[in-house]
């Protein structure tokens, strides 16, 4: 594929998703399909969701044809495609009214287990080894869709962090002639891009667990394939994505040496931190735009070509994010106390 078709593909994608998250904003404003302010709302007002529904359905659509063209074999469809649209109904019917806690988590499990074993990624010669090695991604890829719900919560972060991250990717598989995940990648990098129009601050709508909860199911059964068949190193997937890997385990491990129920809703993130602090929507995403292209990006190109460093490189992006959560989380618990005189 030239350059000039993949720009073509990518404007089309874009075009596409803008109209048609466009309609559906149209739609659930019709039918009332709101995020209240909540628990972990950072709003005052309710604002239509469901935006993942255009997401979902052009990467849905997207699978297909890749299957149908061979640029997926028949395995890798099915539990791309079949789990997909598990974790997307599920994330759905949340957003129209909502699942309980253990049904949303059992059923993307059950999509993470059956796109793993349809996979067959992980060849191992020890005895009784797959299975184990199976449920270990299963529930990391469970984990996955959930900390990308987690991190949804500020106008346009979850999407910018899903722009960049399947553009970095795309860029990746086009450069060592990854055809189907290239494809895969710049349909969900230009499916968001459309939808970043609406999702940017101050959001118009939001995606919902119909879009983020599926986008992290997408990244995260797309870095199992490419890690087990040796694609592209984990060491990628680990730095494009540390800013949710670090804010939503620092936050979630914080919540439960505190005693506190770690599953319910809350705004302890890091990000949801500096928004309370006083910071704007904005802000928070210009802080986190700027952080991954000055930073991420270069470190996980300086991963993928020197290798023999990248566990120095990991070592790095995670120490210093652990350093800036640290410092969020004592300024805002600094100015607490001012606040309460103590």
């Amino acid at each position: 594929m030239t350059l000039a078709t993949v720009i073509v593909s990518f404007i089309v994608v874009l075009a596409t998703s803008f109209l048609l998250t466009g309609a559906i904003l149209k739609l659930v404003i019709k039918n009332k399909i709101l995020d209240y302010p909540g628990s972990r709302s950072l709003h005052d007002r309710p604002l239509p969701r469901g935006g993942g529904i255009a997401i979902a359905i052009l990467v849905l659509l997207c699978q297909l044809i890749l299957w149908q063209q061979g640029y997926l074999y028949t395995m890798q469809f099915f539990a791309f495609f079949i789990g997909g649209s598990m974790v997307f109904v599920t994330g759905l019917l949340d957003d129209i009214r909502v699942v309980p806690t253990l049904i949303k988590g059992v059923s993307y499990f059950i999509a993470a287990l059956w796109g793993v074993s349809l996979l067959e990624a992980i060849q191992f010669n020890a005895i009784n080894m797959d299975a184990f090695i199976i449920l270990i991604w299963s529930v990391f890829i469970a984990w996955g869709v959930n900390l990308y719900n987690f991190m949804d919560g500020s106008d346009g972060l979850a999407g910018m962090q899903t722009f960049l991250a399947g553009g970095v990717i795309a860029g990746i598989a086009y450069t060592f002639n990854m055809d189907g995940i290239f494809y895969l990648m710049i349909v969900i990098a230009a499916s968001l891009a459309g939808f970043l129009f609406y999702n940017l601050p101050p959001a118009k709508l939001f995606m919902g667990d119909s879009g983020s909860c599926f986008i992290g199911f997408m990244f995260g059964m797309t870095g199992c394939y490419s890690i087990q068949q040796e694609l592209i190193p984990l060491s990628v997937w680990l730095i494009l994505f540390s800013v949710f890997i670090c804010d939503s385990g620092l936050t979630l491990l914080m919540r439960i040496i505190s005693g506190k129920r770690w599953y319910r809703a809350h705004k302890e993130h890091a990000y949801q931190r500096l928004i309370l602090m006083g910071h704007s929507h904005g802000q928070v995403l210009l802080y986190f735009t700027v952080f991954f292209l000055v930073f991420l990006f270069p470190m996980t190109i300086t991963a993928l070509m020197f290798g023999e460093y990248a566990g120095h490189i990991i070592m790095l992006c995670y120490l210093l994010l652990v350093m800036i959560w640290g410092y969020i989380q004592y300024q805002y618990q600094l100015i607490k106390r001012t606040e309460q005189g103590v």
